[in-house]
C-alpha cells in the first residue's frame, strides 16, 4: 500500500477503544527520533471520521517521535475499515513491533482481541499475538479467577476498581494454584491487596495456605499481615513478624515521607543514598509518584555534582 503524508493533527494515538500501550518507551522515541528518515510509515484506519482524523494502529513511538521533532506532517499508510478491524490491527501489529510489549500490555491486547472477537479461539489469538496457547489460557484463568472471587471480597471504596483489579495479572496469577477453593483464592488476594505483597509474598502466601503443616491459626496470622508468608526448608511457617514492606498499608501510606527523605540525603550523600536506594522495591517506588519526581531532581543534581568532583580530581 503506498504511504502518503498526512498532517500531524489528524492521528489520534490515543483511541480509548484501541491504544494498547500504557506508556511508551523514551529511549525508543529518542533512537526514532536520531533515525527517522529509515523508518517506514506508520499505520492508520480511516474510520470515516467526520473530523476527518485517522486512527493509529502501528507507530505510536514513531508518531510520538515525530512530535518531538517538532514535525507537522508525517507519512502514513492509510486503511479504511472498522473500529474493530481497527482493534485487530493495533493489537497484532504492535504484538510484533520493534518495541516490545509489557506483559501487562500484551495480556491486554489478548483481551481486546476475545473481547472483539468472541468466535476466536485461544489457538486463534494465540497464533495473531505471537504467543503460545499457554499464555492465552493464563490470560483467560486471570480473568475468570477475577470474575469468580469478586462477590467474595470485601467492599470497595467509591471510585476505586475491584479489589481483584487492583491487582496486576501477575499477582493473580499466583494465585491459580488455589482455583480449585475459590475462597481461599479471595482471602489471598485480599490480604495481597490490603497488605501490599509483591508478586513473590503472594506466591509465598499461596504456598503457606496450601501446606498441610502450617495451623489454620498461622494462616490466618500471615493474611493479617501479622507473620511474614515465610516457611523454612521443612515446610514450617518461621513466625517471623511481618516487617513493614510485608505489613503494607503503613508502608505505602509512609512511602511519600521515606522518599522524601531520600531526596534530602540525595543533596547531602549521593553514593549512600544510592546504596540504599538497593533496597527499595520498584512498585514501593510506584506508589510515591510526587514524592519520588522530587527525589529523582534532586539526585540527577547530585550526581552532576559528583561528576564534576571527579573531573576535578582527573585533571
Amino acid at each position: 500500500m503506498t504511504a502518503q503524508t498526512i498532517p500531524m493533527d489528524k492521528i489520534v494515538a490515543d483511541h480509548k477503544d484501541i491504544q494498547i500501550r500504557r506508556r511508551l518507551n523514551r529511549d525508543a522515541i529518542s533512537r526514532y527520533a536520531d533515525s527517522f528518515k529509515q523508518l517506514p510509515p506508520v499505520v492508520v484506519y480511516d474510520i470515516g471520521n467526520e473530523d476527518g482524523t485517522f486512527i493509529l494502529v502501528d507507530g505510536y513511538h514513531r508518531q510520538a517521535a515525530a512530535l518531538a521533532l517538532g514535525l507537522t506532517e508525517m507519512q502514513a499508510e492509510i486503511i479504511p475499515g472498522t473500529v474493530e478491524e481497527a482493534r485487530i490491527a493495533a493489537a497484532t501489529a504492535n504484538a510484533n513491533s520493534g518495541v516490545p510489549l509489557t506483559t501487562e500490555e500484551r495480556n491486554g491486547a489478548i483481551r481486546l482481541l476475545k473481547a472483539t472477537r468472541p468466535d476466536l479461539n485461544m489457538a486463534d489469538i494465540a497464533r495473531l499475538m505471537g504467543v503460545s496457547r499457554d499464555t492465552v489460557s493464563v490470560v483467560m484463568a486471570v480473568d475468570k479467577t477475577r470474575r469468580t472471587v469478586a462477590p467474595m471480597l470485601p467492599p470497595f471504596k467509591a471510585g476505586e476498581p475491584p479489589i481483584a483489579d487492583q491487582l496486576s495479572d501477575n499477582h493473580i496469577v499466583e494465585t491459580l494454584p488455589l482455583k480449585g477453593d475459590p475462597s481461599a483464592q479471595a482471602e489471598v488476594i485480599a490480604a495481597a491487596q490490603r497488605n501490599g505483597w509483591t508478586r513473590d509474598q503472594t506466591r509465598r502466601a499461596v504456598a503457606v495456605m496450601r501446606s498441610k503443616t502450617v495451623t489454620p491459626q498461622d494462616k490466618r496470622a500471615v493474611l493479617e499481615g501479622r507473620y511474614a508468608p515465610t516457611m523454612n526448608a521443612d515446610g514450617e511457617l518461621t513466625r517471623q513478624p511481618a516487617t513493614k514492606s510485608e505489613g503494607g498499608s503503613k508502608s505505602q501510606a509512609s512511602l511519600a515521607d521515606v522518599l522524601a527523605s531520600l531526596a534530602s540525603m540525595a543533596a547531602q550523600s549521593p553514593q549512600t543514598m544510592l546504596a540504599l536506594l538497593q533496597g527499595v522495591s520498584q512498585d514501593d517506588l510506584a506508589a510515591g509518584t510526587a514524592a519520588l519526581a522530587s527525589f529523582a531532581a534532586v539526585l540527577a543534581e547530585a550526581q552532576a555534582e559528583d561528576v564534576e568532583d571527579d573531573d576535578d580530581d582527573d585533571q
